[in-house]
């Protein structure tokens, strides 16, 4: 089932990887766990990039969960005519 702009569901398969706003989420996310950027420091005992990388691989997770959980909708099965 996808939603259409008024916000009603209209039945059809929607697929994330269509969406272009998902692919550039997924890119920022990933730019921002490379390990090239001038982060100095300590946090909590352990280099700040380390601390970088590990919270944006938790923002890589929650997000790929989400798209899974919202926007990935497929039609049921149990549904079709």
């Amino acid at each position: 089932m996808s939603v259409d702009k008024k916000g009603e569901s209209s039945g059809e398969f929607q697929d994330p990887a269509s969406g272009l706003w998902v692919w550039s989420v997924y890119l920022i996310l990933f730019i921002i766990i490379l390990p090239i950027w001038p982060v100095t420091g300590l946090t909590f005992g352990l280099p700040s990039w380390v601390v970088l990388t590990v919270l944006g691989g938790v923002a890589i997770s929650l997000f790929t969960l989400y798209v899974l959980t919202f926007i990935w909708k497929e039609e049921d099965p149990d549904v079709r005519s």
